[in-house]
């Protein structure tokens, strides 16, 4: 099962992909993915696995949409 801190990672990295891409209805998906990883890491264990089941589903969901629509997807990173 992931960690706390696991989770606020893959939030992170879903709201780093929403901003890669051009495609608003994407960029909702992988916000509503960050929203329920960052919720996940907030509750407790027993209550945590069934939201961790549904974001993993989500972020594999939405990955394999994003594939299908990389011509959406900026290819410049953001500068730090």
């Amino acid at each position: 099962m992931a960690t706390d801190n696991k989770c606020v990672e893959y939030a992170r990295d879903c709201v780093r992909l929403a901003g890669l891409t051009t495609d608003l209805e994407l960029r909702e998906q992988f916000l509503n993915i960050a929203r329920d990883w960052m919720a996940s890491a907030r509750h407790e264990p027993k209550l945590r696995a069934s939201r961790l089941a549904r974001a993993k589903k989500a972020t594999e969901t939405a990955l394999s949409s994003a594939s299908g629509r990389e011509a959406h997807l900026r290819t410049e990173q953001p500068s730090n």
